[in-house]
């Protein structure tokens, strides 16, 4: 099992009120690895894969 990838720095737009970080679009490249675009990519053509199977039901 491979350790936490290492931290970057992030784009900071916090709000008061919730405390959260407006981020980048690959959260994959935020939290440091070194294949963020394959894995970003990866993930885009499951989710499309996944709505086709759930619309044929």
């Amino acid at each position: 099992m491979r350790g936490a990838p290492p931290v970057v720095p992030v784009r900071v737009a916090c709000t008061e009120m919730t405390g959260l970080e407006k981020g980048r679009a690959n959260v994959y490249a935020e939290l440091g690895y070194a294949n963020a675009e394959k894995m970003l990519v990866e993930v885009k053509l499951m989710t499309a894969i996944r709505k086709v199977i759930e619309t044929r039901g």
